[in-house]
């Protein structure tokens, strides 16, 4: 645990579908070769779960391949000019402290007032996260989170975060979103009324159906 909270604490992520010269990977890499891990076998899975390709091998050899095929399997163009941004956090949405993942696209939406919707089942509802959950050795108060940040860039930018999940709590979501940024939807035909509320009717929408997965 010592280990894997030093990994998360003291050194910094290089980005989403960051590879090479990512401190963070060096890192758990050093750490595995220590272990004495001297084979992995990994696969790229589509939408569908179905088995895009297989790498059995060395550790960093197999995974720089398989990463070659990630990028062409999951390579996502960003549009320009959108006003809603829908997210869906699967295959990571079966707690909620892994949906976070399915932001990371928040720091390219160009509108200052943009609607993030986040699409989470959440089939195991809270979840449990020995590290960030409230009480986890790096919990942060979510007014001094990163989302916190990208919710608000400058003074005049303000986002907004509709979650839609029909297994999850304002309680829950308090953890770690920030309350007065953050909106809670049992359903989508709620959260669509919200939306049209918010932009109007005519407005430029785009949808990451598998936003963990998906890079740039």
């Amino acid at each position: 645990m010592d280990t894997i909270e030093a990994n998360h604490k003291n050194i910094p992520g290089a980005g989403h579908g960051v590879i090479e010269k990512n401190e963070n990977r060096a890192d758990i890499e050093e750490a595995a070769r220590k272990a004495g891990l001297d084979v992995i076998v990994n696969t790229v899975i589509n939408s569908r779960r179905e088995i895009a390709g297989v790498f059995v091998g060395d550790m960093i050899k197999a995974h720089r391949e398989g990463v070659k095929l990630a990028r062409e399997v999951y390579k996502t163009e960003i549009p320009k000019n959108i006003d809603v941004v829908i997210t869906n956090a699967y295959p990571l949405d079966t707690e909620m402290f892994q949906i976070v993942k399915a932001l990371w696209m928040m720091r390219e939406i160009p509108k200052r007032n943009g609607v993030i919707v986040l699409l989470a089942a959440c089939s195991e509802g809270r979840g449990y996260h020995a590290l960030y959950q409230m009480g986890g050795r790096l919990w942060i108060p979510p007014e001094k989170s990163w989302l916190k940040r990208d919710y608000t860039r400058a003074e005049s930018s303000k986002k907004r975060l509709l979650i839609v999940s029909p297994n999850l709590n304002r309680k829950d979501i308090s953890q770690i979103f920030p309350e007065e940024d953050t909106e809670l939807f049992r359903s989508w035909e709620e959260a669509s009324e919200e939306i049209k509320r918010q932009c109007g009717e005519k407005i430029n929408v785009t949808i990451f159906p598998c936003a963990p997965i998906q890079v740039e």
